[in-house]
């Protein structure tokens, strides 16, 4: 997370839309608030309106409350803000809320991964008022920009059809993470719920990133990473993930068919632009039915089901 970010000394009763830019960094996309409220009868009168716009927690403190507000911030951040200050009447003296509402804290929260996860890029462990309102299966991710730190759209792809797969229960075990890279796939999946994940790379630097986020989500007895080609792996598997550049699935994909287990499904992602034709082709000419296509800028993801028969 990044530092607080607040009115400057001198400047308390300056616009809170001031605080911070008019775009977020790149590094960050939600933006969390959290107010001390004298009076917990008022706490609905603020809740209420910033509840439109993100989550909110109001938790009892004496005669008084803690509001916590976390909001996706993409594009301009300040309406949360800018919001808080009508609120307040301006922040200026004499405005009801005003007196009654103190700010604690304002600070930008790294990019959340997929619906339900969050990457953190820090070794720090998230604000405790943040914990209340991100989801308990967050995962804490320390990787160099080569390995991947989750905010790729073809990873963010992959994890949005893991999620939707995981949407009745359970993922299915053992999971197959074909080029795991940093292993953000692997631990998602066995977050999902899968008891045994299996994720293989060529790169040993690689492997050595996932071996470091897997130690720091405590995933070791669930989640093995392995430089086994996938062609000596004698299983199937009723999951194979695979996030990969067209190149190399258009190299890999008859054997990653192979170790899907019939009736099992695939993820396959990784293929920008006009790609996701070739990566349609290339599937058409397999044992696979397509369930559901995922796209964002640009990028295309596939949730494919082993049919033999078809």
């Amino acid at each position: 997370m990044s530092g607080v970010r607040g009115p400057a000394r001198g400047q308390e009763n300056a616009p809170l839309s001031a605080a911070l830019p008019e775009y977020l960094p790149s590094a960050a996309s939600h933006l969390l608030l959290v107010l001390a409220i004298r009076d917990a009868g008022l706490a609905p009168e603020i809740a209420g309106p910033l509840g439109r716009l993100g989550q909110v927690r109001v938790r009892s403190q004496g005669e008084g409350a803690e509001l916590v507000f976390l909001a996706q911030a993409a594009g301009p951040s300040r309406a949360p803000l800018q919001l808080l200050d009508q609120l307040l009447g301006g922040r200026e003296e004499g405005g009801r809320l005003a007196a009654a509402v103190e700010i604690v804290e304002t600070r930008l929260v790294p990019k959340a991964v997929g619906k339900a996860l969050l990457a953190q890029d820090g070794p720090g462990p998230p604000a405790a008022a943040a914990a209340m309102l991100l989801p308990a299966h967050d995962l804490r991710i320390q990787a160099g920009a080569a390995f991947g730190s989750g905010s790729h759209p073809s990873t963010r792809l992959a994890i949005t059809a893991l999620e939707e797969l995981a949407r009745p229960g359970p993922l299915p075990s053992p999971v197959l993470d074909v080029g795991c890279g940093s292993g953000i796939l692997s631990l998602v999946a066995a977050r999902l719920g899968a008891s045994e994940v299996l994720g293989i790379d060529v790169c040993a630097q690689s492997l050595a990133a996932a071996q470091l986020n897997r130690q720091q989500n405590r995933l070791q007895d669930r989640v093995t990473f392995s430089g086994q080609p996938l062609a000596t792996i004698p299983r199937l598997f009723p999951l194979v993930v695979a996030n990969l550049a067209i190149s190399v699935l258009q190299r890999l994909l008859p054997e990653i068919v192979r170790h899907s287990a019939a009736g099992g499904h695939l993820i396959v992602s990784g293929c920008q632009g006009r790609q996701g034709e070739r990566l349609r082709a290339l599937v058409a000419s397999r044992p696979v039915t397509p369930v559901a296509a995922f796209r964002e800028d640009g990028w295309h993801a596939l949730l494919l089901r082993h049919s033999p028969g078809s």
